[in-house]
């Protein structure tokens, strides 16, 4: 902390001392106030010569400052708003308070960094108040003010603006008052926005405030009446300028960051003088000044770097402190910052999906893929590729792959239809380095193949009217809880409109007229509609395969014995072959015939010749009997029994399935009479609608249904 260098000269040689009963008082005779005035103008380090001084030597006891001159330009002037007492001398080399007052030494200091101090002298008695002031309006009772509250023993910090008091830092800094008939120091400094309160050599005070302007008076600040000879009174005022110096500011490390990262805050600290701070770039490419921000307060500040988004390099920054003042005294503090590349993210623009046969051979469609980005410009060297992944490989003999340039090729598998996704991404040579992300998002690209016959017959619409019908029991309430109700479930090709399995599943009926529980037909169908798999209302599974050319049956099994190894089928879920558990004659006689050198009866469309025999499916040409009759089996006239139900019996039993079939020598009496039951069954269900079929009726309205 600056002080001010007292030189006091021997009693002895220079004056005769004079004995009050408080304190020893100087005779003011020429040769000390000379001695005094050079000691006020020597100064310590950091400080220039004083600009005020008073030793307040000379004058008659009580007399008012503001009548007198001090002695380096100390001409006392009372602020208009600092209260109604004032400043008097004591006669004896010091003043006192007269009451509440602000006395302004004349001038301001050149500098706004100076410091005000005086030696506080206690004279016993009745202890009052009483400090020194700085950067304080002559009009307005604006400034800082420190002073000794000679009650509480305490030394107080205050910020008045516009005659409104606040206490600045600690509110309970307890000192020791000098003793009666001796002095301690009182220093206020003011360095830029730094305000520093020392007393006898102790800072108690150091803070950061910016409400007072930097500009003002320096004085003293009397709070209280004291007397000339008791109390606390100043003596010694001076106003220092602090010389000039630079700030200083601790260095920053080197930086290293990647691309479209930042540094975070770098902490530096800087001395008390550091007022302006700025920071600069020496390649505002990469680091623009809106990406310099500077932090913190007081000596600890901090420095965030944010480059530029995209780009990498290196830079210099540097950070710059000033004192604020004019000429500016400044210092100055640099590091490298190197922005590591990192690989942005590519895209492109994805095409539409695409539908093809499965027999259309090797496909060529330019351009599928357009637009592809790499990155920023500063990427726009690098080369791409494209990935093709999670698709369903068996639909293809070529797998599907993208070239650089965006053209798609694949070739279907004939034979194999489906849909399948694939994901596509596109792949730079710019790597993974540092976080870096060379592939994009992944984009679908749906392929659908179809089969050939499928895609060569003309439009046809599968119409779904609903999923659940609803049967009231009493004809006089169609909202009656006993109601019966058929349900459907379907399941459809993809891509089509053409029913891959239907699910049937009918009312429970009572034990008097069936078994009690609800019964389930299963009906699964090739991509042209044609029946493979029925499993019947008695849980009978039956199988067709067709000649691919002309559509005519090649394989029947009748009553499929599910456990049963053929090489002709493979039974998909969940169909099983009903054992005694679940039926009163078990399954799987497993009747089969094979039929060879079918040919069609009319000139109806390949594909076609079954739909006559299923009233429940939609026929694709929109008309009935274009297809032979299915081959009749070897065995048919001996299985032609009450065993053997047909589907197209009054009402449209659903129990009884297209091929259901049972072997004569399986019958069991029970049986019999089980099938002589049957018809009430029919009669409840005469009235089922299949909202699969678009005319909405379960059998045909006439003709019947061929058997085998």
């Amino acid at each position: 902390m600056p002080r001010v260098l007292l030189i006091v000269p021997a009693p002895s040689s220079l004056e005769a001392p004079v004995m009050s009963p408080s304190r020893t008082v100087r005779a003011a005779t020429p040769i000390s106030r000379l001695l005094a005035l050079v000691c006020l103008l020597l100064s310590g380090v950091g400080l220039s010569a004083a600009v005020v001084s008073d030793t307040f030597t000379g004058g008659a006891a009580g007399q008012d400052l503001t009548t007198r001159m001090g002695e380096v330009g100390a001409t006392w002037t009372k602020n208009t708003t600092g209260g109604t007492g004032s400043v008097a001398l004591s006669g004896t080399g010091s003043a006192y308070g007269t009451g509440s007052s602000v006395l302004l030494a004349s001038g301001v200091p050149p500098t706004p960094n100076y410091t005000v101090s005086a030696q506080v002298v206690n004279l016993g008695g009745t202890m009052t108040t009483i400090g020194v002031c700085g950067r304080y309006s002559a009009t307005q009772m604006t400034g800082y003010i420190l002073r000794i509250n000679g009650a509480t023993s305490r030394v107080e910090l205050w910020q008045m603006v516009n005659n409104f008091p606040t206490q600045l830092g600690s509110t309970t800094a307890t000192i020791t008052l000098p003793a009666v008939g001796s002095s301690k120091l009182l220093e206020l400094q003011m360095v830029g926005s730094t305000i520093t309160g020392s007393y006898d050599g102790t800072p108690y005070f150091n803070l950061t405030n910016t409400v007072i302007a930097l500009t003002g008076q320096a004085g003293i600040r009397s709070a209280t009446t004291g007397a000339a000879t008791t109390g606390l009174h100043v003596d010694a005022f001076t106003v220092s300028g602090i010389a000039p110096q630079t700030p200083t500011v601790t260095p920053i490390a080197n930086q290293t960051i990647n691309e479209d990262a930042a540094t975070g805050a770098l902490a530096f600290t800087t001395s008390a003088n550091g007022q302006v701070f700025s920071a600069s770039s020496s390649n505002a490419a990469l680091v623009a000044p809106s990406g310099l921000v500077l932090g913190g307060t007081g000596t600890s500040r901090t420095l965030t770097v944010t480059p530029q988004p995209n780009q990498n390099g290196t830079a210099t920054i540097t950070v710059t402190v000033s004192d604020g003042g004019s000429p500016a005294l400044t210092t100055t503090t640099s590091f490298v910052l190197t922005v590591t590349p990192v690989n942005d993210r590519p895209s492109f623009v994805a095409g539409s999906l695409i539908t093809r046969t499965d027999t259309a051979g090797a496909q060529t469609i330019a351009n599928w893929a357009t637009s592809p980005v790499t990155g920023p410009s500063n990427e726009s060297t690098q080369t791409v590729s494209y990935l093709c992944s999670g698709f369903d490989a068996s639909l293809f003999s070529v797998a599907p792959a993208i070239s650089p340039s965006g053209t798609l090729t694949f070739t279907p598998a004939a034979g194999k239809i489906g849909t399948t996704t694939v994901s596509v991404q596109i792949q730079d040579n710019g790597g993974t380095a540092n976080g870096g992300v060379n592939t994009s998002v992944a984009q679908p690209l749906s392929i659908t193949i179809q089969d050939s016959v499928w895609a060569s017959l003309p439009p046809r619409t599968i119409y779904l009217i609903a999923t659940e019908t609803d049967y009231p029991t009493a004809t006089t309430n169609v909202n009656a809880t006993d109601k019966e109700t058929t349900s459907y479930a379907y399941q459809w090709y993809p891509g089509t409109t053409q029913i891959a399995r239907k699910t049937t599943t009918l009312p429970v009926v009572t034990a008097t007229n069936g078994p009690g529980t609800a019964t389930t037909l299963v009906e699964t169908y090739d991509i042209v509609g044609r029946p493979q798999w029925i499993q019947d209302g008695d849980g009978y599974v039956h199988y067709r395969a067709y000649d691919a050319f002309t559509g005519a049956t090649t394989v029947s099994v009748d009553d499929v014995n599910t456990a049963t190894a053929d090489a002709d089928i493979t039974v998909p879920a969940p169909f099983t072959t009903p054992t005694t558990s679940t039926n009163p004659v078990a399954g799987g006689t497993h009747l089969k015939t094979r039929v060879q050198g079918c040919r069609p009866r009319s000139a109806g469309l390949p594909g076609l010749e079954h739909h006559d025999q299923h009233p429940d499916r939609p026929n694709p040409a929109g008309a009935r009997g274009l297809g032979p009759r299915l081959p009749r089996s070897p065995d048919h006239d001996r299985h032609a029994h009450a065993g053997h139900r047909r589907a197209d019996r009054p009402g449209g039993d659903q129990r009884g399935a297209e091929f259901t079939p049972r072997t004569a020598r399986r019958q069991r009496p029970g049986s019999v009479r089980r099938h002589l039951r049957r018809p009430q069954r029919r009669d409840l269900q005469r009235d089922h609608r299949d909202p699969g079929h678009p005319a909405g009726l379960r059998g045909p309205t006439g003709g019947g249904q061929r058997r085998l």
